[in-house]
């Protein structure tokens, strides 16, 4: 009989999956908490993967298929989460997958951390044959890990909005969304995901989510993320790209602030559009030394900024600021203005505490 109240909603969008869906699906299968329902919804598969999931469904009554509107991977995700009925999500993109401890320890630490909405786990990165990549180019080595290499070491917790701040800095900090298990609350809360920007478009959620809930890390590698030439996932770093990520930074942040009552509105002034800013203005300088773009395109850019962002600049080179960021200190620059702004640090939960002797007057 089908469980009437699970504990974890494992949310599979699909389209054309059959290379990787077998895989995907033993992963599940496999895991060491079994209080999981399987909500899938596919969007017009006509590879054989609708039909293998069929024969699956019928075989475990914890799957549910859905059929419908072909209309990106986010709304798939979305239609997952509507009908989800599990107090935690697990979104289980369907080429990638995890180990068998994956569910059990990611919702350990969100029972163990009742005032987070987010835990997050360490990503192992494979290729299309499900091979680890080697070291070099291993997540630890990602943006996250060469900002602050403790902060995927160490267990730790970081309390809002430190995740959404050090989004623009570095690109994002939830680099798969299958190394995140989520309380359904948080989409009560913060909304779904807005796929209006193409295969990146869960750079706002995250930011969003990031601006108002706190998320509990553990460092064990639980979840892949397979690399691939089919998959969703736009890798090229253009001016294009970068164009939309400062987009969606203004969106996150007005989202974030609706929801929030204004609470983090300062912020924005402070730092949020800056970081994205600066590099779209950095990459304008590189087209133009290239002779990519003209110099009119270049004054373009810099004048078409937000009036915060050009006082803010103007500081920038008053104190020579833009130097240190232009010669390679960029995490050293995103520490400094996390501190300007207030941003909570990070608690590690492997740290003991010791009693300090008395102070000698």
């Amino acid at each position: 009989m089908k469980e009437a109240s699970p504990q974890i909603s494992i949310c599979l969008p699909l389209l054309n999956g059959l290379s990787f869906i077998q895989d995907r699906w033993e992963s599940i299968l496999n895991q060491t908490i079994g209080s999981w329902e399987l909500i899938v919804c596919d969007s017009g598969s006509n590879d054989g993967s609708w039909e293998l999931l069929q024969s699956i469904a019928t075989k475990d009554e914890r799957v549910s298929l859905y059929r419908v509107p072909r209309e990106g991977i986010y709304a798939g995700i979305n239609e997952c989460i509507r009908r989800a009925s599990g107090e935690v999500v697990y979104i289980a993109t369907a080429d990638d997958t995890m180990e068998s401890q994956c569910l059990e320890r990611l919702l350990e630490a969100l029972q163990n951390h009742p005032e987070c909405g987010i835990a997050q786990c360490a990503l192992i990165i494979i290729d299309e044959n499900g091979v680890s990549l080697p070291e070099a180019e291993q997540w630890e080595r990602y943006t996250l890990g060469m900002y602050d290499p403790k902060l995927v070491s160490r267990p730790n917790k970081r309390i809002a909005p430190h995740d959404g701040l050090l989004h623009p800095g570095l690109m994002t900090i939830y680099t798969s969304l299958t190394q995140l298990l989520i309380r359904k609350s948080v989409f009560d809360r913060c909304g779904f995901f807005d796929g209006r920007w193409g295969a990146i478009s869960d750079f706002e959620w995250g930011m969003r989510v990031g601006l108002l809930e706190n998320c509990v890390y553990i460092p064990e590698k639980l979840a892949t993320w397979r690399l691939h030439a089919c998959q969703a996932t736009d890798h090229a770093d253009t001016y294009v790209r970068r164009e939309k990520m400062l987009q969606m930074a203004h969106a996150a942040f007005e989202k974030a602030v609706t929801i929030s009552g204004g609470g983090v509105r300062a912020l924005w002034s402070q730092y949020a559009g800056h970081l994205l800013e600066r590099d779209l203005i950095q990459m304008r300088i590189q087209e133009w030394r290239a002779g990519h773009c003209t110099i009119s395109m270049l004054i373009q850019e810099i004048f078409m900024r937000s009036s915060a962002f050009l006082g803010h600049l103007k500081d920038e080179f008053l104190n020579k600021h833009w130097g240190q960021w232009h010669h390679g200190n960029r995490y050293q620059m995103i520490k400094c203005i996390l501190r300007r702004c207030g941003a909570p640090k990070p608690v590690f939960l492997d740290e003991t505490h010791k009693s300090r002797p008395p102070r000698i007057k």
